[in-house]
């Protein structure tokens, strides 16, 4: 557990050197948003729950009613899918700061003309990008398996609201405020598995964009000058695309949302028909 709390000190270190300005009042409002679905997630059941009990005994006290029953159902909210909300939103966000780190590396070689694209300027570069590789290293080490519980919990969850909504019945006797939570508890699961696959699908696809941009400045440099810097561009070029992933089982790529959304689809087909 330390050295978990080592790592994750070690990355809001790293981060802080990759700003995301422009993402900032977006994170700020989900962050917000999570608060905010506390609150909601209580109300309907401090409306309708009249019979709660305490040790056995029925609270006749109005007040001692919705105190013990607004706690009971904020913790309840906040070990799931609370949680699992925080620990997803703390993942996207270090994602997003080594995509917008990636994503101004990318801006700046486009920026350099072919005779100010010089070896000294390659080098800084990549000195620049490594430091985004070991941030990355870092957050796969340290949220590889808890990425991959929020996705599992994001599955579970799209499943259950399928399959709810493929056998439910006219007659199904689900209270008002059981369908609510129900309805909270998927919307957040499966929005906490959405943001993590985007987001972190996201960074294949902007190092790729970062090795295009390297490549055809240095390309367009060796046509006009003569003068091919091969190992440098090696050094970039011929690294393997990383790819975060949890507990390498799942890939983490935008196309991994679609092949979420089928295999849930195909198993409660399956199921019906069964």
């Amino acid at each position: 557990m330390r050295a978990k709390k080592r790592i994750v000190r070690k990355i809001c270190d790293s981060l802080q050197q990759m700003p995301c300005n422009n993402q900032l009042k977006k994170l700020n409002f989900v962050a917000f948003l999570i608060v905010c679905l506390h609150i909601i997630y209580c109300l309907p059941s401090v409306v309708y729950v009249t019979d709660l009990k305490g040790y056995g005994h029925g609270l006749e006290n109005e007040y001692l009613r919705i105190l013990l029953t607004s706690l009971k159902l904020y913790i309840d909210f906040l070990s799931y899918p609370g949680l699992t909300c925080l620990v997803a939103l703390f993942y996207c966000t270090s994602c997003l700061h080594c995509s917008k780190g990636i994503q101004n590396l990318t801006e700046e070689i486009n920026k350099f003309s072919d005779d100010s694209f010089t070896p000294t300027v390659q080098i800084g570069i990549l000195k620049r990008k490594m430091k985004i590789d070991n941030a990355l290293d870092e957050i796969q080490g340290a949220f590889s398996t808890s990425s991959f519980l929020v996705i599992a919990s994001g599955f579970l969850s799209f499943s259950h609201m399928i399959g709810y909504m493929l056998i439910i019945d006219k007659e199904d006797d689900y209270t008002g405020p059981a369908i609510f939570t129900i309805t909270i508890r998927v919307i957040t699961s499966c929005s906490s598995m959405i943001g993590t696959l985007w987001t972190a699908g996201g960074i294949p696809v902007d190092l790729n964009r970062l090795k295009e941009s390297f490549y055809r400045k240095a390309h367009s440099r060796y046509i006009t000058h003569q003068v091919e810097e091969l190992h440098i561009k090696r050094e970039l070029l011929e690294k393997p695309d990383f790819v975060l992933s949890g507990c390498d089982i799942v890939s983490y790529r935008r196309g991994s949302i679609l092949v979420v959304a089928d295999g849930v689809l195909s198993k409660e087909l399956n199921s019906l028909q069964e």
